[in-house]
């Protein structure tokens, strides 16, 4: 069992499917207890986090996304990529952790401005794709809040916010250690389908 205890709420993280049965509603109720006889069976879920204040609140899961051959970003075959793994959840949010080395360096211990823009580019492209749609960039606009620090915690989300004819809209940040936003963004992306006949990368909706 993953649990994590916080004041005035339990978090959980079940590796499993979602509860669908009155003993599994049972087991993740007792969470917000002290039943850790029951919340020890949550060992048997995956990838699940419940966030319980004063009883069940909301099940949030997220799916690892494929990684895709030579992207500079994510792509396992590239031995230059900055090695990010993407997962998104139920709500469509895509989200990283990661750490930037020296080989992403800028200025002295910290990114180059490059790196971070190149980060939310995937980001905010990829969670298009997460919808089954091919896209490419036809639009980027960053803007650098704070200096991101090399060989330290950093995490990214990026999510959709418009859809019309052509275009899909998506916004993202980059966030310290301490959730502080360092670098946010908007994209925007069109279909190009064209540009991907021979990748190999398949996204399950």
């Amino acid at each position: 069992m993953f649990m994590e205890k916080t004041k005035g709420k339990n978090s959980v993280f079940l590796l499993g499917r979602t509860p669908s049965t009155s003993r599994e509603a049972r087991i993740a109720q007792a969470c917000s207890g002290t039943n850790d006889s029951e919340a020890h069976e949550i060992s048997h879920f995956p990838l699940f986090r419940f966030q319980l204040q004063s009883g069940y609140n909301q099940i949030m899961s997220k799916r690892k996304l494929p990684e895709h051959g030579w992207c500079f970003v994510c792509g396992s075959e590239n031995p230059h990529s900055i090695g990010l793994t993407w997962w998104v959840d139920d709500q469509g949010v895509l989200t990283s952790e990661f750490t930037l080395n020296d080989a992403q360096q800028g200025p002295p211990h910290h990114a180059h401005g490059g790196a971070s823009a190149a980060i939310l580019d995937e980001a905010m492209g990829l969670v298009v794709w997460a919808t089954g749609l091919k896209v490419a960039a036809v639009n980027l606009e960053v803007n650098y809040l704070k200096p991101l620090p090399l060989h330290q915690p950093l995490s990214v989300e990026a999510r959709i916010t418009q859809k019309d004819e052509r275009k899909i809209f998506s916004s993202g940040e980059i966030k310290l250690s301490d959730g502080t936003t360092a670098v946010n963004g908007r994209g925007i992306y069109v279909a190009a389908p064209q540009l991907f006949e021979k990748t190999g990368l398949i996204l399950e909706r």
